[in-house]
């Protein structure tokens, strides 16, 4: 795989347009034109110097889904970034295409070191670090550092660095703060707020971040969020959650109504606040409106663009990777499934997957993109409304 193929498919419009403010370039254009102005900014940089552009949850994804052990150095449940860039150049980053970047890249190495990084390819990240520390044109140098292990004077500032962006910011927003600046003025806002309380910043996240944090520690996951924070803050600060008690909420019975899976005191903040059964119908309107960039090559294109376009309306949008594995989950409540122009067999599979989103979330929305067969799609829209009666779903068809 090229390192343009990397950035197409592990990256959405958010991160690429980072990645292009970092660089003082221009953000117009489709997914491909950004990347290919990006590889043509860093033109004869080294693979590692471009892989670490990438965000930390983007590496650990490129790793996941390529069957890459994310663990860190000698069984630590650990890895830095620059660690996930060594092993993704080692594993799947077309060898001949970085033979080709350190033939050009700039350095005041000696010619007989870069011919060692090519014989020894295995080692080539290790080398390219040694040759580039202390360089000033190492961009990412200062964010790599944030991702060691969590240290034992200041655990809690670790923990959150784990965290992407985005969801730094949404725990910021729940408290009321600004959510712009980077990712260390985003956490030192929150650490002020709570006091560094473990519980109290803690609780801020949602569910996945906790099973993320758990992930990296190697703790079990816990399906509940109060139970995963437990397991975090005895397992790391030696204390125990204080559980305070769960306010009584008038509950408004409305048919088919939607079951958030996380307490009332943790829902997020946005459009989330609407009545469950509101935010479907709202939903639903925006993906009716949305219209794909381009005719995609696969179902992860359709799923990026859609996630970009629902973020810019303000929902909080997450890939899901526990068992349900949902494409989009939206606010942690509604779960969307996309499918491009599938056969009989995909059908079936996406019908059982609206079965277990309606039972593990009470809703569900499946959009088919590019689909080829008008019975085969009819056929599916009638069997999804009757295996998933009594539940509001949606079935969405795009071009």
């Amino acid at each position: 795989m090229k390192l343009e193929d990397i950035f197409i498919t592990y990256t959405d419009k958010g991160e690429l347009k980072e990645i292009l403010d970092k660089l003082s370039l221009p953000s117009f254009g489709t997914k491909q034109e950004s990347v290919a102005r990006i590889m043509e900014k860093m033109s004869g940089k080294s693979p590692k110097s471009i892989l670490a552009l990438l965000d930390h949850p983007t590496l650990v994804e490129i790793c996941r889904e390529n069957k890459i052990e994310a663990d860190g150095l000698f069984g630590l449940a650990f890895s830095s970034d620059d660690e996930l860039v060594k092993k993704i150049i080692a594993k799947i980053l077309d060898k001949d295409g970085v033979e080709r970047k350190l033939e050009h890249k700039e350095t005041t190495a000696a010619p007989s070191m870069i011919q060692g990084m090519k014989t020894l390819f295995g080692k080539v990240s290790d080398v390219a670090a040694t040759m580039s520390a202390g360089s000033p044109s190492r961009p990412q140098e200062a964010r790599k550092t944030m991702e060691a292990p969590p240290t034992a004077s200041d655990p809690l500032t670790d923990l959150l660095r784990y965290c992407n962006k985005e969801d730094l910011q949404g725990a910021a927003e729940k408290l009321g703060l600004m959510v712009s600046g980077s990712k260390d003025e985003i956490i030192g806002r929150i650490l002020n707020r709570t006091n560094r309380n473990p519980q109290d910043a803690l609780s801020m996240l949602d569910n996945f971040s906790l099973q993320y944090i758990a992930d990296r520690l190697n703790l079990p996951r816990r399906r509940g969020k109060d139970d995963q924070l437990d397991e975090i803050l005895r397992r790391v600060f030696n204390v125990q959650m204080v559980r305070a008690p769960v306010p009584i909420v008038e509950e408004k019975i409305v048919t088919a109504a939607i079951r958030a899976p996380v307490q009332e005191s943790y829902r997020p903040t946005a459009p989330a606040e609407l009545p469950a059964n509101t935010l479907f119908i709202k939903v639903v309107t925006e993906i009716s409106e949305w219209t794909p960039d381009e005719t995609y090559k696969s179902e992860e294109g359709y799923r990026t663009d859609l996630k970009s376009f629902l973020r810019a309306r303000g929902f909080i949008t997450r890939r899901e990777t526990g068992d349900s594995r949902v494409d989009i989950l939206v606010n942690d409540v509604i779960p969307i499934e996309i499918k491009k122009n599938p056969n009989k067999t995909e059908y079936t599979r996406a019908k059982g997957q609206m079965d277990n989103y309606c039972k593990e979330y009470g809703a569900g929305i499946v959009v088919i993109c590019d689909a080829g067969n008008a019975d085969l799609f009819e056929d599916f829209s009638r069997d999804v409304s009757r295996v998933c009666s009594g539940h509001p779903v949606r079935v969405i068809k795009k071009r």
